[in-house]
């Protein structure tokens, strides 16, 4: 997915199978480090270690029970199901009184697809 006028996604994740510089495939990103994203520099992407650790196997629906509504968010856009992102989009109707769409949550989240250029995690 394109990221608007041009700029880069901000929820990134981290490393495919090689677990190494230059050897992502995009396809194989690691899901609990993309749920955990706070920040990005350039091919390194910022991870919340002790959030992940505490809730990077939990579902979208479970994410979405404990609060967590923008790890709910990009758990739901990982997985490319179009009826996660419809529950997330339903819980946040519901939490903000007023309809809202998928592409209203990706402007609050700055969530904007699973990056391809990430080669490193930090874990913070």
């Amino acid at each position: 997915m394109s990221s608007p006028k041009g700029s880069a996604p901000f929820c990134l994740s981290g490393y495919g199978a090689g677990h190494g510089p230059g050897l992502r495939d995009a396809t194989l990103v690691n899901r609990a480090d993309f749920l955990f994203v706070i920040g990005y520099d350039g091919d390194k992407a910022v991870v919340h270690g002790q959030q992940r650790r505490r809730f990077g196997k939990l579902d979208t629906a479970q994410l979405l029970e404990q609060g967590l509504f923008k790890p709910a968010f990009c758990s739901a856009e990982y997985s490319g199901k179009a009826d996660e992102l419809e529950l997330v989009r339903m819980a946040m109707e519901r939490i903000g009184g007023q309809p809202c769409s998928v592409e209203d949550l990706r402007k609050l989240f700055g969530v904007y697809g699973v990056p391809d250029n990430i080669k490193r995690v930090v874990v913070a």
